[in-house]
Formats: C-alpha cells, sequence, structure tokens
C-alpha cells in the first residue's frame, strides 16, 4: 500500500511557499504597473509640482518594496516548522525598526507631506 501522507506535507509545503511568491511579486508588479501607468498619463514637465509628487510616490514605492521584501521572508521563514523562530524573530525586529524609523524620519515625512503638518 502508498503512504502518500509525506508526499502530501511536502506538496502542502510548496503549495503554501508558491502561493506566498506568488502574492509578494503581485503585489510588487502592481506597484510597478502604477508607475508606469503614472508616467504614462502625466507628460509633465521637470519644474511642475506633479514632478515632485511623481518623485515622492518614487520614494515610497522603494520603502514599500523594502518592507514587503522582508515580509515576504519572514513569511516563507514561518511556514517551515524548524526555522519558524526565526521568521517570528524577523516580524519582531522589523516592527521594532519600522517604529523607529519612523521616529527617526518625522523630517522627511514633513518635507514630503507639507501638507501634513
Amino acid at each position: 500500500m502508498l503512504d502518500l501522507s509525506a508526499t502530501s506535507q511536502v506538496m502542502g509545503h510548496i503549495v503554501k511557499v508558491l502561493f506566498i511568491l506568488v502574492i509578494i511579486w503581485s503585489a510588487i508588479k502592481i506597484m510597478d504597473y502604477l508607475d508606469i501607468w503614472l508616467l504614462r498619463k502625466s507628460h509633465f514637465p521637470k519644474e511642475s509640482s506633479l514632478y515632485g509628487l511623481f518623485t515622492k510616490y518614487h520614494l515610497l514605492k522603494n520603502i514599500a518594496k523594502l518592507f514587503i521584501f522582508i515580509l515576504a521572508i519572514a513569511l516563507l521563514l514561518l511556514s517551515f516548522d524548524s526555522v519558524r523562530e526565526i521568521g517570528k524573530g524577523m516580524l519582531v525586529s522589523a516592527g521594532v525598526a519600522s517604529a523607529l524609523l519612523a521616529l527617526s524620519a518625522q523630517k522627511l515625512v514633513s518635507i514630503l507631506f507639507p501638507d501634513f503638518n
């Protein structure tokens, strides 16, 4: 008789990892397509205020990609029992780092978004 429990467990892990990778890849591609869409829709000179808005969006997009990448690595590590503690540690340290980054970047945010002062 065939014992397929080990095979189904491995396939479950493969499907879980592929699902995480597809979701992360899709989120990054959506941000890239939004970038391309903004460039095509707006034909603005470098002196206009829309160019500054696009520059701000580009900076925020790169920061979001970094957080998505860290989240992807943590989720992939959380999906395996042997390295689950490393994934938890990454999520906790990413939370602490983002709080520290938010506190230290208040001046940058006030420059990027002067209307929120």
